[in-house]
């Protein structure tokens, strides 16, 4: 769908065109939603540029590194695929042009707000009122488009321009830019490009950045930037004669008017979106943009001053160093930890989250920490006890130290006029969550973080409660407890850090993390971004592979080529076609240790079954044998299993000093992954039963699923083996079972099941 333009577009003329192209092409608009007069209007709004060579090549760079994954059966397809709309706008030059204002809006901007700038571009450009696509429209064309420059370095050039306003505070200090005026601005910008005009100066506030950024980085042309109070200092200059073709003011002292009479080439004021937009629209943060940081500054871009006061700080080694002692006590189950319940659903199991390798992926991802890694190596070292104090240790120094609001009034000292904007506990806290949840997440592609995304994990941290105290309540230490360490660093706490950091996703955090607990997505889009658990790709019943999520730029689309936005579980939990009466576990036999350990389940097979609903996906696992059984498994489902069941046995050199004395009954063996009903295990006497199926990974979900789905209330609990020996396993169940009688009375009859 090619445009053929000379000189001034004829705008009726387009808009009364018969649009011909192949079916195919049909066909990739209608999977993207985007319909085929959204897309001549935008190639007739890109036709106005002349795109520099060097802009072009970037453009297909980037679409050359893209990259696309399939899931279990090439039932679904995540990331950009062959024949992705934006690999077809990139076979023209003004689908090209057009694929870069869109993907670079995107990266910078909302979808809401980027819509309303091409629609407005379109209107400066000549196109007739009334003639547009609608702001729906523009919205799919952008959704299509976001996410193709997400691996470059575009986001971070606009991020770094838009930076140079310099103004630290508020999380959400950069306002949107007047849309009039900012598309005025492009289409001067369009005349520059094409040698009709020399030069312009733009002043105003940050959007400002992202115009000089676009007409740099895709259309060749020289920037200087400067600001208004200093406007002899020039901040940023890419011309090495002196002559900017766009030179930018950033208005830092709200006298936009006169400046523009001080200026003798071509003024353009972009004024502030809140100011003249009197709209009041339904979630403000679609006003909030930014561009991206590279992480190896990503700290102190995105939290100034005070980044740069804590990474000077030992206190802060410690506590990142004790942090991940904790963390490793909890992988192992440590015998320090108080009473635990095993069903918190914990998913720091990857290597990188824990110990040693979680300081490695703090380092991995957060370079500026390399100063303060021998204090937290020191900490991360000890005994689980000196862990705990080491942390809050540290965490009261640093309070003390701190010159924030709450900091200060705790402390008496209320002599600062200017607060700064983040606290140096939270900030810790910050940091410490951030890097936990990066640390199971796997960069297909590797991208840099947004800058607003960053700031906004400070409010993950509310003021009333830290990791290592809770205010008021000083006798309660959250990092003592694993039921809140888990509420607070959970499943829902990786997707929504996912969302924010690398989607730009400003919603209220509290709300990011509750829709993930509520609808506990296996598969999700934010920004132009996709993300995935490896549990699409290949079913696992282990803990650490299972928690992997994938980030990649691009979507998520059906086998139809229809694109979803999110992929959810088909059932709750487990749907069999049998019911446990017609499939029954295997024969009850006294425990044996020497045969406890061998695999007694079926040769099963795997497929994933997909049902398309409204801008989602229904999925789950269709297990099935030879014989004829089968069994549906949500994904999600079988995630929360697994976790549920992992991470209860300590097994260690500690825990092998004590020879296991076995009771003389109440322990028995079950063969095959067949469902077993708790009543029948009451019956016999049972108190633990071992489910013989050791290395079939499939039949083992299986047991663990339906075990899990048909539990009395509190009549049962599920171990799931890992690297555990078989003799610790047993002796974890023991203890779980008289705890929960000490919870429970009455609870004699509970059973543990133990899946070998």
């Amino acid at each position: 769908m090619a445009l053929t333009t000379s000189g001034q577009l004829d705008w009726v003329g387009l808009t009364n065109n018969t649009v011909t192209t192949s079916t195919a092409i049909f066909q990739r608009l209608s999977q993207a939603n985007v319909d085929p007069y959204t897309l001549a209007m935008a190639q007739g709004v890109s036709s106005h540029f002349k795109m520099s060579s060097l802009g072009q090549r970037r453009v297909h760079e980037a679409l050359q590194g893209l990259k696309w994954f399939s899931s279990l059966g090439n039932a679904l397809w995540f990331g950009v695929g062959v024949k992705h709309i934006t690999r077809m706008l990139a076979d023209t030059k003004e689908g090209t042009t057009c694929l870069a204002l869109c993907a670079s809006l995107s990266e910078v901007f909302s979808t809401e707000i980027s819509a309303m700038v091409l629609a407005e571009l379109a209107t400066v450009l000549g196109l007739p009122e009334g003639s547009g696509p609608s702001l729906q429209q523009w919205e799919r064309l952008v959704t299509s488009c976001a996410g193709t420059l997400a691996a470059t370095n575009f986001g971070c050039i606009a991020g770094h321009f838009i930076g140079l306003r310099g103004k630290y505070g508020s999380p959400f200090n950069c306002g949107m830019g007047n849309i009039t005026d900012l598309a005025q601005a492009m289409g001067a910008i369009v005349e520059i490009s094409k040698g009709s005009l020399a030069s312009i100066t733009l002043i105003g506030g940050a959007a400002c950045g992202w115009v000089a950024a676009f007409a740099y980085w895709f259309l060749g042309l020289d920037v200087e930037i400067t600001r208004s109070d200093r406007e002899q200092d020039i901040l940023y200059s890419s011309s090495l004669n002196g002559q900017a073709n766009v030179t930018v003011v950033y208005d830092v002292q709200g006298s936009d008017n006169a400046l523009a009479t001080r200026r003798r080439d071509v003024t353009y004021i972009v004024r502030n979106f809140e100011q003249y937009y009197f709209l009041r629209l339904e979630d403000n943060r679609i006003l909030k943009f930014s561009g991206r940081v590279p992480w190896e500054s990503a700290l102190a871009a995105a939290f100034g001053p005070q980044a740069r006061i804590l990474l000077q700080r030992q206190e802060f080694g410690v506590m990142l160093g004790a942090a991940a002692r904790i963390f490793l006590a909890i992988f192992e189950t440590d015998q320090g930890l108080s009473a635990f319940d095993i069903q918190n659903e914990w998913p720091g199991y990857g290597g990188g989250s824990f110990g040693f390798g979680y300081l490695q992926s703090a380092l991995r991802w957060l370079p500026e920490l390399q100063v303060v890694v021998n204090a937290a190596e020191g900490s991360s070292e000890g005994s689980l006890h000196q862990a705990y104090a080491a942390f809050n240790k540290a965490g009261d120094a640093l309070d003390v130290v701190c010159e924030c609001t709450h900091c200060q009034t705790v402390s008496g000292n209320t002599s600062n006029d200017d607060p700064p904007a983040f606290c140096l506990r939270l900030l810790t806290d910050t940091i410490v969550s951030l890097v936990w949840s990066l640390s199971l997440m796997h960069m297909e592609t590797p991208l840099q973080p947004s800058l607003k995304g960053l700031q906004h994990m400070y409010t993950f941290i509310p003021s009333s409660q830290r990791f290592g105290l809770e205010y008021g309540r000083t006798e309660e230490r959250l990092f003592n407890d694993r039921e809140k360490l888990s509420a607070r660093l959970s499943v829902a706490t990786v997707c929504a850090t996912a969302t924010i950091v690398f989607g730009g996703n400003l919603a209220p955090s509290f709300s990011v993390v509750a829709e993930f607990k509520d609808r506990q997505p296996s598969a999700f889009t934010s920004g132009g971004i996709c993300f995935f658990f490896d549990m699409l790709r290949h079913i696992s019943d282990r803990p650490d592979a299972a928690t992997v999520l994938h980030v990649l730029p691009g979507c998520i689309r059906l086998r139809s080529g229809h694109t979803v936005t999110q992929v959810e579980d088909m059932i709750d939990l487990v749907r069999p076609d049998w019911s446990m009466p017609t499939y029954p576990a295997g024969n009850r036999q006294p425990y044996d240790e020497s045969k406890a350990a061998e695999d007694t389940g079926s040769n099963l097979m795997v497929d994933l079954l997909v049902k398309e609903a409204a801008a989602k996906a229904l999925v789950c696992f269709r297990l099935s044998s030879i014989e004829g059984r089968c069994c549906d498994i949500g994904v999600t489902s079988l995630l929360r299993a697994v976790l549920s069941s992992a991470g209860a046995v300590p097994c260690n050199a500690v825990s092998h000093q004590d020879q296991l004395t076995m009771p003389a009954d109440g322990v028995a063996t079950r063969d095959g992954e067949g469902f077993v009903a708790d009543p029948a295990d009451h019956e016999n006497g049972d108190f633990i039963v071992v489910r013989r199926l050791s290395r079939n990974t499939l039949a083992r979900c299986v047991a663990l699923v339906g075990t899990r789905s048909h539990r009395h209330d509190n009549l049962s609990r599920t171990i799931l083996r890992t690297h555990e020996c078989l003799p610790c396993c047993v002796r974890a169940a023991l203890n779980i079972r008289e705890a929960m009688q000490q919870i429970w009375p009455g609870t004699g009859k509970a059973v543990v099941y133990i899946v070998a």
